[in-house]
């Protein structure tokens, strides 16, 4: 896992972050995400048409 940018907490569900996983057409994924207040999205590393797969994940609010 490399991380890019300043340091954040944010939180996912497991269970959401395992099914994009299982269905991702390749075996490295980009995680993308501005705040941890806002949506993240997923994508294949590698694959011809990234744009062709891509999924959202909202987070969790942490307390």
């Amino acid at each position: 896992m490399t991380y890019e940018g300043e340091p954040l907490e944010i939180g996912f569900n497991a269970m959401y972050l395992l099914e994009i996983l299982k269905y991702m057409p390749t075996d490295e994924v980009r995680l993308t995400f501005k705040a941890p207040e806002r949506a993240a999205t997923a994508e294949p590393v590698g694959w011809d048409d990234p744009a062709s797969y891509m999924a959202l994940v909202l987070p969790l609010r942490l307390v």
